[in-house]
């Protein structure tokens, strides 16, 4: 009698993780979202994969998923004054700010940056008869994280 009841826990034992495997495939096949049946259960017999292995993809499909793309703006004019320079672009939509760096380097080594929500920004207090390498870029904040777009080419200044 004894025998059978271990037998039959075995039994369950393994059915249990059947049933695991087969709702971690079902949950991977539908994060692909798969177009046919044929697919889904192929896959589901021909890939033997565990329970941590198959919830490992689907969290790396939903991370993959909530990348934020963040609308880029580029410089409509740059013009440089006495020991300043001002650099005016168009507004972005759903963007909560801007950042423009400025360096005398082309490849930006030594960058300052400076931060504004407006569409304008004033840099001062430069070296004068300088030429400046300055670049532009978007930023949004959603829900406690910081998304940017990327640098737009470095356009020249020369100020006074």
């Amino acid at each position: 009698m004894t025998a059978s009841v271990a037998s039959l826990t075995k039994k369950l034992a393994y059915e249990k993780k059947q049933l695991a495997h087969a709702k971690a495939v079902l949950a991977l096949a539908q994060s692909k979202k798969a177009t046919t049946k044929k697919k889904s259960t192929k896959k589901a017999t021909t890939k033997k994969t565990t329970k941590k292995a198959t919830k490992k993809k689907v969290a790396k499909k939903v991370k993959k998923a909530k990348k934020v793309v963040v609308a880029s703006s580029k410089f409509t004019s740059l013009k440089g004054s006495k020991k300043a320079f001002v650099g005016k672009w168009k507004k972005a939509k759903s963007v909560s700010g801007y950042q423009v760096r400025y360096s005398t380097a082309s490849s930006m080594k030594k960058a300052k940056t400076k931060s504004t929500k407006a569409t304008k920004l004033k840099v001062s207090g430069l070296k004068s008869k300088k030429k400046y390498y300055v670049q532009l870029r978007s930023y949004r904040k959603l829900s406690g994280k910081t998304y940017y777009s990327a640098w737009t080419k470095a356009k020249t200044v020369k100020n006074r």
